[in-house]
């Protein structure tokens, strides 16, 4: 496979994809949905809205007779008028359809409108189980039946508008439409029958614009694959990644501020540039065993590996008393709603496989390479997408390295050994565990070797393909010993790294053992002991909800969630969102009984308000941390000042989040119709995502950085294969341990100066003079380089 062909077809791709979905908004009369008519949407909108109101004044002032539809005018907002009818028009641009049928539908839109409306106004309640019945189900007709219907079974008579006048309101609106935008013109001409027919269609000015226009976007949409040559090496922001001029459109950083790219481009980034040259210069390879493993279990539909089925789930018989069993009725409703979710779910995963498999056969006999992109945090991202380090367990079971090394020492091969514990599921157990397990099994992992399809135990680990891969390499080294050239991705994940990095960043020693940042004998699961904390609370408690909750059982995963997000600016609101979301999983689609009766809303908050006082009692300087980056942002904002930062790799960070110039009008049944020519950044900065998103971004920009020092470091020391995922830094097993001690050494380096108070004054400079940030929280007495010494920090 040579690259310049591989460009071509990347090229072609990614017309044909543009053009089925451009062909198919045109099939579907839904042409508004397209790229280039999204902005036609937004121009229409606005010029239509000022010249229906400018109508309706004329209308009431001008001389003569009122018009006959100005009523209707009143009974509607101008800007759902507006919205509505330039949707209805542009949907379907491209062909001719009749003035009497366009404006009709709209004048129906606008009706159905004016009713459901008045149901919302005058049954609220009715009109709430109404929205969530129909909101997610059905296309525009099929809900709008269903309510006319139960709004007629409810006795409720709706407003109905004259036939005629409902045609009026549509001609006047697309007369108008046509008028303020000159998109559209209003033509009548006779046909073969002799009948004359007045049609509406695009001007001969738009149909030109939209040619142009679509033949621009259709080269910005290449379909990126990986590369067969190494990428080209980022000379700056501009300039790296695909050889080929058509793909090479994407700057190194992900941003639409221009001028934020502008000043990356002219700050020197050695230590950005060299990381990500290490991890671009990786050589990948598909590991065909897997490959032809995964093609027959999905084939042959065995659902091996969490592997979606390749054909639709059956709907369940309907009972033969169908007519008169109530209770049989809807409970087949409900087994057949579990059906039809559980095929919309498979239904993208399928698509996700395949597009994976496919991927995976064209490059099956290739080495290839990833070129990469960062986002404003710097951190890092493969280009390509579904074959990829980043994706899902069988995307990664599938990749491998390239260029392997020999296992020549008992810890080469206990590194192995690791991957395979870690994703049979052993990932929290002490490493001795781990080890004697994998040792213990190599009777297991020999005959996984031999046939995976025929020994299938390998299905029922935590993260099956890539155990099945581990599984592989372990049966092949035990058939060669050592000298066996291992090439599988080694991970070492981290245990937390948002809170590791705040007990690091506060100097806190409670904090930082808890995240194993400091030694231990065994793995501390803050998981666990937030919910052993919780627990403990619940049998000192008196509430009638807390034995309860004792017996129905707190476990890790109960509290997961919570103290996971929590580095990333989680609330206490987000809290009781997780504790519910939870709850409901293991009633709903785990079948467990609820100890409290009908209830899960009352009895969760309850249980959350617990977790989140648990969290804080065992990591405290996070939840100070957060506060005072909070109190930073805050202030930014009250200055009109846009957060901006260096970290330690040099790299310049730019928090830009801006209001945005968005037009959004609710329809009742239609969804919402947006002008999408105004989502973009109106110039002022946006305080509620600011202050947000400060907790998240900053931990982010640290890990990233701390990622491309580690990187460096590995590659100095004769590390050449990569496969880094933010938190999870992997390489072949004979390197691996060089690895674990780089990333030790970096950890060291880069957190031993005081970073929030680098930070402080850097966000001070951007400051007005006289106004001072407060006072960075309070740093206690942890020595990062205890870290060295600790095996679990990434494991």
């Amino acid at each position: 496979m040579r690259q310049s062909e591989l460009d071509k077809e990347m090229i072609e791709l990614g017309k044909e994809r543009y053009w089925s979905k451009v062909n198919r908004t045109k099939d579907t009369e839904v042409e508004t949905y397209s790229p280039v008519a999204k902005r036609l949407l937004g121009e229409s909108i606005e010029l239509l809205e000022a010249s229906i109101k400018d109508w309706i004044v004329y209308s009431e002032t001008g001389p003569g007779r009122k018009h006959r539809v100005l009523p209707y005018f009143y009974m509607l907002p101008t800007d759902l008028m507006a919205a509505l009818t330039a949707r209805t028009v542009l949907d379907g641009i491209s062909q001719r359809r009749t003035l009497t049928a366009i404006a009709v539908r709209i004048g129906q839109y606008l009706e159905d409108e004016y009713r459901f409306r008045k149901i919302q106004e005058e049954e609220p309640d009715l009109w709430a189980t109404l929205f969530s019945t129909v909101n997610n189900n059905g296309g525009y007709v099929s809900k709008r039946r269903y309510i006319h219907k139960t709004a007629k079974a409810a006795g409720i008579i709706l407003p109905r508008w004259r036939t005629k006048d409902t045609c009026a309101v549509g001609i006047v609106l697309i007369e108008l439409m046509r008028e303020a935008t000159g998109l559209i013109d209003i033509e009548t001409f006779t046909n073969m029958f002799g009948r004359s027919t007045t049609t509406v269609q695009a001007t001969d000015d738009l149909m030109l614009w939209l040619k142009e226009a679509h033949a621009i976007h259709e080269i910005l949409r290449p379909v990126f694959m990986p590369m067969v040559v190494k990428p080209m090496p980022w000379q700056s922001i501009y300039i790296g990644g695909y050889h080929a001029e058509e793909l090479r459109r994407r700057p190194l950083v992900k941003s639409y501020d221009a001028a934020y790219l502008q000043d990356l481009n002219e700050i020197s980034m050695p230590a950005v540039f060299k990381a990500i040259g290490h991890i671009q210069d990786t050589g990948w390879e598909v590991n065909n065993e897997i490959l032809l493993t995964m093609q027959y279990s999905y084939e042959n539909n065995s659902a091996m590996g969490d592997l979606p089925s390749n054909t639709e789930h059956e709907l369940p018989p309907r009972p033969e008393d169908w007519d008169t069993n109530e209770p049989a009725q809807k409970q087949w409703r409900r087994q057949a709603s579990q059906t039809h979710r559980m095929n919309l779910q498979d239904r993208s995963k399928r698509l996700q496989l395949a597009k994976v498999l496919y991927l995976a056969n064209k490059f099956s006999d290739e080495e290839f390479h990833y070129p990469q992109q960062l986002d404003f945090r710097a951190r890092t991202y493969p280009v390509p997408q579904y074959l990829q380090p980043q994706g899902p367990d069988w995307a990664k079971g599938l990749l491998r390295f390239s260029k392997g090394a020999p296992i020549e020492t008992q810890d080469d091969a206990n590194w192995l050994a690791f991957q395979a514990a870690n994703t049979w599921g052993l990932d929290k157990k002490p490493i001795q565990e781990r080890l004697e397990w994998a040792w213990s099994n190599e009777e297991m992992f020999r005959k996984i070797h031999q046939d995976p399809l025929e020994y299938i135990q390998w299905n029922t680990a935590d993260k099956p393909w890539q155990f099945l891969a581990a599984a592989m390499e372990m049966g092949e080294f035990f058939e060669q010993g050592y000298g066996y050239v291992s090439s599988l991705p080694i991970a070492q994940d981290a245990s937390n790294q948002g809170l590791q990095i705040y007990a690091m960043l506060l100097r806190d020693p409670e904090a930082a053992y808890y995240t194993n940042v400091t030694p231990s004998d065994t793995p501390q699961d803050l998981y666990q002991i937030v919910a052993n904390t919780v627990i403990e609370k619940l049998k000192l408690s008196d509430h009638p909800f807390a034995q309860k909750w004792v017996e129905f059982g707190i476990t890790r995963k109960t509290t997961k969630r919570q103290t996971m997000v929590l580095p990333y600016g989680s609330t206490k609101q987000s809290c009781k969102d997780y504790t519910v979301e939870w709850f409901k999983e293991e009633v709903f689609r785990k079948r467990r009984d609820n100890p409290f009766g009908k209830e899960v809303f009352r009895p969760c908050i309850f249980l959350s308000d617990l977790i989140w006082d648990s969290i804080g009692d065992s990591v405290t300087s996070a939840r100070m941390g957060m506060d005072w980056l909070r109190s930073v942002a805050r202030i930014c904002m009250d200055n009109d000042v846009t957060p901006m930062w260096s970290v330690p790799s040099g790299f310049l960070v730019k928090q830009l989040y801006e209001k945005q110039a968005k037009y959004e009008v609710k329809t009742s049944i239609g969804g919402k119709i947006r002008r999408h020519r105004l989502q973009r950044g109106r110039g002022e900065n946006s305080a509620r995502k600011n202050i947000n998103g400060i907790c998240p971004n900053f931990v982010h920009s640290l890990d990233a950085s701390l990622m491309m020092r580690t990187v460096n470091l590995a590659a100095f020391n004769g590390v050449d294969q990569f496969s880094m995922v933010h938190d999870s830094y992997a390489t072949t097993a004979a390197h691996s341990g060089i690895l674990n001690t780089c990333l030790k050494t970096a950890t060291v380096e880069h957190f031993k100066k005081n970073l929030l108070e680098d930070f402080s004054k850097q966000i001070s400079v951007l400051l007005p003079i006289g106004i001072t940030l407060p006072e960075i929280p309070y740093v206690g007495g942890l020595n990062i380089e205890d870290v060295l010494e600790s095996q679990y920090y990434f494991a």
